[in-house]
């Protein structure tokens, strides 16, 4: 079967005009939907960033939160720390101070002790904040070394305790100060502090400082938390 041109309908100029401009406003209408449902992905690829940036961290507990809650938040806000790295948060039953072990302090060196002692500042403005501080709070890290029986036993490696209205005093940018060297100064500014010689050994900074300052508190507290 042959077609004949001739037989085709023909198209005035006016129905090709209204086609050409239906045409265009189908492919405006369908550039626009490709925009909008671009950007809806672009917007939920942002929201879905920003989620797992605040689920990543739980919400700041109130100032009079439970040490439980304390405990969960300050390890999240802290995870990234590759020193001073929150390991368990108690209270002395009998002083009532807060107790934080960290993980990972390391004192061998300028740079390590800079590293660690300015991480292990920024947690203590943190922990400090919060009423169950009120008596203040210690911060202890342990090692194992050997007792006089030759054997490996875990120890504490050193302590410092800061009353809440001494972390108080502190500058916002202690930290900061810290890091560039002076981290001899958390000990300085510590109401107590203890300082075990195998840990400071070979750091000239640590070891020009006293081992220890009204360690009472802390001998007590750290006693009784060990027991726990």
């Amino acid at each position: 079967m042959n077609d004949n041109k001739d037989n085709l309908p023909k198209w005035d100029k006016s129905q090709i005009e209204a086609q050409k401009k239906i045409n265009k406003r189908m492919a405006y209408r369908t550039a626009g939907a490709l925009v909008i449902t671009l950007a809806i992905i672009i917007i939920a690829i942002v929201v879905s960033f920003a989620s797992c940036d605040r689920n990543s961290i739980p919400q700041k507990p109130a100032s009079n939160a439970s040490i439980s809650k304390i405990q969960t938040y300050e390890q999240a806000k802290f995870a990234d720390n590759n020193a001073s790295s929150i390991d368990t948060i108690t209270k002395s039953n009998q002083s009532k101070i807060l107790i934080v072990k960290v993980d990972n302090v390391d004192a061998s060196t300028n740079s390590s002790s800079s590293n660690s002692f300015s991480q292990l500042a920024d947690e203590l403005l943190s922990v400090g904040s919060y009423d169950a501080a009120k008596n203040g709070v210690i911060f202890y890290g342990s090692d194992p070394y050997k007792n006089e029986q030759g054997q490996q036993v875990e120890q504490t490696s050193f302590a410092v305790y800061f009353k809440q209205d001494s972390i108080s005093s502190l500058n916002s940018g202690y930290s900061d100060y810290i890091s560039n060297g002076n981290y001899d100064s958390l000990f300085k500014n510590a109401d107590a502090y203890y300082l075990r010689n195998q840990f400071i050994t070979g750091n000239k900074t640590l070891s020009k400082l006293p081992a220890t300052k009204s360690t009472e508190i802390i001998e007590k507290s750290l006693a009784l938390t060990n027991q726990q």
